[in-house]
């Protein structure tokens, strides 16, 4: 049974990512005029439920149409997004390597690498690791929004955390 703490604890962080996904709404609210596309994700994901505080903040403030993609970015509907924004929300990345894999994804299911490197994506995340940041940037014409960086893991997670971390991930 939760606690009158935990659950204090749990409306403070969710509060925290309140505001920093309207931080993030904020950045990227230039891009309004352009009818942007957000990738939203599987509904089971974290980047799902970020992307649902990210479209309610959006429309709280009025910034426009906000197009959605439902599935992950594939063949046929690349070069229908080549001249509009592109947006990728969510709560934290700890290595990169998800995001980077994913962008591998659409660079292979894009026609042509030109065609990859006319997509306008940006991508927002509230907490990353500047490994994350350092490998998600080899893709150097993403657009990336960061609320919080963290040095390593170690400041994000506790011991036994990372342990599990690498105990359930490792190859």
């Amino acid at each position: 049974i939760a606690s009158f703490s935990d659950s204090r604890h749990r409306t403070k962080r969710f509060n925290e990512i309140f505001e920093n996904l309207r931080e993030l709404v904020n950045k990227v609210k230039h891009l309004s005029n352009k009818n942007p596309w957000l990738v939203v994700g599987k509904k089971t994901s974290s980047t799902y439920f970020m992307s649902i505080i990210f479209i309610y903040i959006w429309n709280l403030n009025n910034f426009g149409n906000l197009n959605v993609i439902e599935t992950i970015i594939s063949r046929d509907i690349i070069n229908d997004l080549k001249d509009y924004a592109i947006i990728i929300v969510d709560d934290i990345s700890y290595t990169g390597g998800q995001i980077y894999q994913y962008l591998n994804y659409v660079k292979q299911e894009s026609t042509t690498y030109e065609l990859f490197y006319s997509l306008k994506i940006n991508i927002c995340f509230v907490g990353a690791t500047k490994r994350a940041i350092k490998l998600i940037k080899n893709h150097s014409h993403i657009n990336l929004y960061v609320t919080k960086i963290y040095d390593n893991l170690y400041d994000i997670l506790d011991i036994e955390e990372y342990m599990d971390i690498i105990y359930y991930f490792a190859p």
